[in-house]
């Protein structure tokens, strides 16, 4: 099962996005 790279990089970029939300609502 491959998994395509842009695919990867982008749910990276997403949970990177979601991960720097999370703190910044969190102050």
């Amino acid at each position: 099962m491959d998994i395509p790279v842009e695919l990867c990089l982008e749910l990276l970029v997403a949970a990177d996005y979601l991960g720097l939300d999370k703190q910044n609502s969190g102050i």
